[in-house]
């Protein structure tokens, strides 16, 4: 099992936006080894443009190391590193050995039930280990996803999705959808339009309009210059 962890001098856990180092651990051999390390803290100005080039190099960085322990898992940072590069992240309370171990165990019941199928069925028949299936969770929980259009946009219910999941923000939930390339317009049924909306719209070089109908807003964002659906 290969975990990076964002950790202070003292090996304690923190969130990306603090300045630590990203330690690399292999326990292949049954110990945990540091094999590698190097610093990091995320840009603090809040632009879009270098949190996401930031990210970007964090990614590269981190090579095979695909999962993540932090002092934070919520927030764009984290979704954007899960849902454009696959990268998992998690946090855990203790020493930071007692931590790689328990999150190396969450990994592994993580990779099981992924691979479980209903009885009698076999996994490459169901969709488990070794049959197709994404790898991507879509943010928002099981049955709360985007909606295909017929035109090629998108719809989702941000309403919906806080409801069935209490951890999610209106960033967390949208930020994945809005930087997911190529772009598609969406509509986006939400209960008020967030303070950062239309300012990371603007880096991300997007527009929107809104309405309201049966007592929500519904916001739908375009590409600068494309067509409204």
């Amino acid at each position: 099992m290969k975990i990076a962890a964002h950790v202070d001098e003292n090996g304690t856990p923190l969130p990306l936006t603090r300045k630590g180092r990203v330690q690399l651990y292999d326990n292949d051999e049954g110990a945990w080894r540091l094999v590698g390390e190097f610093p990091f803290e995320l840009p603090g100005d809040g632009s879009l443009g270098p949190l996401r080039a930031s990210l970007n190099a964090l990614a590269r960085r981190l090579g095979d190391w695909r999962v993540l322990l932090s002092g934070e898992v919520r927030g764009f940072a984290y979704s954007y590193l899960q849902d454009q590069f696959g990268v998992r992240p998690w946090r855990s309370d203790g020493a930071l050995v007692a931590q790689l171990t328990a999150v190396a165990a969450a990994e592994e019941k993580r990779a099981a039930e992924a691979c479980a199928c209903p009885s009698g069925d076999s996994p490459s028949s169901c969709g488990g280990c070794g049959g197709a299936r994404s790898t991507v969770v879509p943010m928002g929980g099981p049955g709360v996803r985007p909606v295909d259009r017929l035109d090629g946009s998108r719809s989702f219910d941000l309403i919906a999705a806080m409801a069935v999941d209490s951890r999610l923000n209106s960033r967390l939930a949208l930020m994945p959808l809005l930087t997911e390339e190529p772009f598609r317009p969406i509509e986006i049924r939400l209960d008020h339009r967030p303070r950062w909306f239309a300012r990371d719209l603007d880096e991300l070089g997007l527009t929107f309009t809104e309405e309201t109908r049966d007592g929500a807003l519904f916001i739908t964002v375009t590409a600068e210059g494309g067509d409204t659906p």
